[in-house]
This record gives structure tokens, C-alpha cells and sequence, in this order.
């Protein structure tokens, strides 16, 4: 009896040991696989991006003017020119100036040259924010496309507008010392400064520096294009001269001339790096720093339209010395020697690069 127990027991012991071979095979392939990890991500970031200063390149001015000679008699040769401010015309005005016996000098005119032949304008620093396309290539690289917005606006230099207050003020004593204290003579400046902002789209690839861990640091190095968006920077500067003769003989004119910058970004280099932040398995924060460094052919033109306004009576004088001379003239017969306009001349191109540092963090999804 025992020995039939004992066959029982081992039976039941081997049936125990088959039913559970086979059963852990079916429960293990109930079991279900873990979910592949999301290749794309979205990420969303603020922060701050810095201001630049002016860029290299080139400067020039209009050439010298054209000789006039009147044909009316008495009347010395002078060369056409399109504003006071600057250019031929200061120099025009100086050298007049310069061939007068010493007590006959008035003060000259300090000409806007030298500012208009360098930058004019600066990026101050200001937000950036921005929307950020990621895809994981292998545990190690990444790749990504960002798009940035810089509100850093765009200002002229700190020493654009002393530069453009001296030659004013010098043009009011130059023409009240060559014409007389009881000549009318006013200047008036104005300017549209700190506008307009920056587009950055760029590419970039992501190279993890630690794998598999919730605290990934990172470097990333990319390339892409700049773009100035809005308004940029202008100023205007006007001259009113009202000459009077006698009791009715009148000339008036207005010099006015317009500075304007023009914005030329081009392509770009990127390069940082920082660190994600995984948040579970779908989201994460990143806090990110980067340093862009692009083309900058940013250039300043002037526009220049003189105008000479009809009086009741037609009236003309000069200024000259050593056969050189100043015509102001409401007379059609005789040309006045501010009389030529001026359109869109380029007196700065940049050719230079300019680089900005952007600080930001973010918050990413993955899917």
C-alpha cells in the first residue's frame, strides 16, 4: 500500500512539474512588449538673447559736384551740390570759407561724414522665444531644426546723433557768421530709433554626451540664415535759410536729408549646447545655450532734396573767394549751388560678421 501511495505522489509530482513547463511559455507571451521610445519631439522656449555692436566695411561719399558758371555777369563759378551736411557741399562751404582773409572768416561746418562712413546702427539686447523640431537618430545623435525670434531692436550708436547735433549746430553759426545775425536760420533733427527684430532658422545636429540617463547632457553644432524683420532705423535732418535783402528781395530754401539703415542679414553658424531634463516618459525641460555667428551686410544710404522756394521777387547773392563761390538764387537765370538731388546713395556697406548668445529654456514633448 505504501509503495502504490508513493507512485501516486511521484505522479502527481512529474503531471505538477508538466503543466507548469508548459504554461510559463503562454503567460510569458501574454506579457506585452515595451513600447518603442517616440522619435520626434516639439519644445517650446523663452530666454534672452544679446546685443551686437556695429560691423566692418567699406565707407563712400557722392562724388564732387558739377561746375556751374553762371552766364549772368559778376557771378563766380561754384559746383552743384545736393545738401550742407555733408559731402561736397560742407566742403564746398569750407573752402569758400578758408580763402577769406582771417577777419573775414565765419565758423565752418563740421561735415557728418566720418559717421556716415561707418555703422550707423547697433542690436540691443533683448527675448528671444522660439519653437524647436527634434527627431532621435541613435541613442547618440539627434537631429534638429529651431526657429528664433530676437526682439532685440535695432538702434543707431551711441555716437550717431552727437555726430549729426555738431554738424547742425555748426551749419546754423556757419550761415548765421557768413550772412548776419538778423538771417533767419533753423535746424530741426528727428529720428525713428530701437524698432524692428530678427528671425534665426536653423539646423542642427545633437550629439549626447551621456546615454541612457533621465539628465542628458548635451552639444549641439548647425548652420542656417538670418533675417531682419520690421522697420529699421532713420533720421532726418533739415535746414530752413531765409535770406533777406532790402525791404522785398527774399531767398528761402530747405536743405533736408534723410539717413536710413538697411538690414542685410545672410547664413549663419550655431553652435552650444545644454542639458534635457526627461520628465517620465513623454516630456522633458531643457536649458540651452547657443552662439550664432552670421553675415552682416547691414549699409546706410542718404536721400538729399533740396528745395528752393519762389519769393515775390526774384533775388540772388554769393559768397566767394580765390574765384570760387556760393549761389543762393530764386532767379531762374543763376542756379543756386544747393540744387541737385540725391537718391538712395550708399555711404557704408557692411561686410563683416556679428555674433549673439542666446539662454533659454524650454519644455519638450515627445509622440
Amino acid at each position: 500500500m505504501q509503495i502504490r501511495h508513493s507512485l501516486v505522489l511521484r505522479s502527481t509530482v512529474l503531471c505538477t512539474i508538466a503543466v507548469l513547463s508548459v504554461a510559463r511559455p503562454a503567460t510569458a507571451q501574454n506579457v506585452p512588449a515595451p513600447r518603442p521610445a517616440q522619435a520626434w519631439e516639439v519644445e517650446i522656449y523663452g530666454g534672452l538673447m544679446s546685443g551686437t555692436g556695429p560691423v566692418d566695411g567699406t565707407g563712400q561719399l557722392p562724388p564732387a559736384g558739377a561746375v556751374y558758371t553762371p552766364t549772368v555777369a559778376g557771378f563766380p563759378p561754384t559746383r552743384l551740390i545736393p545738401s550742407w551736411f555733408f559731402g561736397d557741399g560742407a566742403l564746398l562751404f569750407n573752402q569758400v570759407r578758408a580763402g577769406l582773409p582771417p577777419q573775414s572768416q565765419y565758423p565752418a561746418i563740421v561735415p557728418l561724414d566720418n559717421a556716415l562712413q561707418t555703422s550707423a546702427t547697433r542690436r540691443k539686447s533683448g527675448a528671444v522665444f522660439g519653437v524647436r523640431l527634434g527627431r532621435r537618430l541613435t541613442d547618440r545623435f539627434g537631429a534638429e531644426f529651431t526657429l528664433d525670434v530676437g526682439r532685440g531692436s535695432v538702434t543707431f550708436i551711441d555716437e550717431f546723433r552727437p555726430a549729426a547735433e555738431a554738424t547742425m549746430n555748426s551749419i546754423e553759426s556757419a550761415f548765421r557768421g557768413a550772412f548776419g545775425p538778423q538771417q533767419t536760420v533753423t535746424t530741426s533733427i528727428s529720428m525713428v530709433d530701437e524698432v524692428g527684430h530678427e528671425l534665426l532658422a536653423a539646423g542642427a545636429l545633437r550629439i549626447a554626451l551621456v546615454r541612457g540617463k533621465a539628465a542628458e547632457p548635451y552639444v549641439v553644432v548647425g548652420g542656417g540664415i538670418a533675417s531682419a524683420m520690421g522697420d529699421s532705423p532713420s533720421m532726418e535732418l533739415v535746414r530752413s535759410l531765409r535770406l533777406q535783402f532790402g525791404a522785398s528781395s527774399v531767398h528761402e530754401e530747405l536743405d533736408a536729408l534723410s539717413v536710413t539703415t538697411h538690414a542685410n542679414l545672410g547664413g549663419l553658424l550655431v553652435f552650444g549646447g545644454g542639458l534635457r531634463q526627461s520628465i517620465g516618459g513623454h516630456s522633458g525641460v531643457r536649458i540651452d545655450a547657443r552662439v550664432f555667428v552670421m553675415s552682416d551686410k547691414t549699409s546706410t544710404r542718404v536721400v538729399a532734396h533740396p528745395t528752393t522756394f519762389p519769393g515775390q521777387t526774384e533775388a540772388a547773392t554769393f559768397r566767394a573767394s580765390s574765384g570760387l563761390g556760393i549761389l543762393f538764387s530764386s532767379t531762374p537765370s543763376i542756379t543756386s549751388s544747393l540744387s541737385v538731388p540725391l537718391d538712395e546713395f550708399e555711404t557704408f556697406t557692411g561686410s563683416g560678421f556679428r555674433t549673439q548668445v542666446s539662454a533659454t529654456v524650454g519644455y519638450y514633448v515627445r509622440f
